[in-house]
């Protein structure tokens, strides 16, 4: 087999294995889209693009990286947010402390859009009430 017919196998194999492996809905983006409150207002969600390693040999194991690579990258979001809204008001180490643990302890994965270079866009939500709760009575307005 040439290398050409060799390399579009590959890519083929790789593009069904995404296909099958991580199904994507309409609504995901193919690129970051920072933290925001969802249209009713109940979630907090961020998406963000993972990059596979090309260090890694296996096709698997580069698909695995480009999910954590996107899942810490919109976490990492998340986080900002909390940090700009909590810079606006005066408030407590403490308080941020809170904000920070709830989006830790409540931020899941929400949907995962694998890309063709074996890359992943990674969409995560927490609910946006966990975040009023953690700061609750330190007077924080959210956007």
């Amino acid at each position: 087999m040439s290398r050409a017919a060799a390399l579009i196998v590959f890519v083929g194999a790789a593009i069904a294995r995404l296909a099958v492996a991580q199904p994507a809905s309409d609504d995901m983006p193919f690129a970051d889209v920072a933290a925001r409150r969802s249209a009713d207002g109940s979630q907090l969600v961020a998406s963000a693009v993972g990059l596979p390693d090309e260090r890694l040999p296996m096709v698997d194991a580069r698909c695995s990286a480009a999910r954590r690579a996107g899942e810490r990258r919109a976490r990492g979001m998340l986080h900002t947010y909390v940090d700009e809204a909590l810079r606006t008001g005066a408030v407590t180490p403490a308080v941020i402390a809170q904000a920070h643990q709830a989006v830790d302890a409540q931020a899941r994965v929400t949907g995962v859009r694998g890309l063709v270079d074996c890359g992943a866009v990674v969409r995560m939500a927490m609910p946006f009430s966990g975040l009023v709760t953690a700061v609750s009575g330190a007077g924080v307005r959210f956007p």
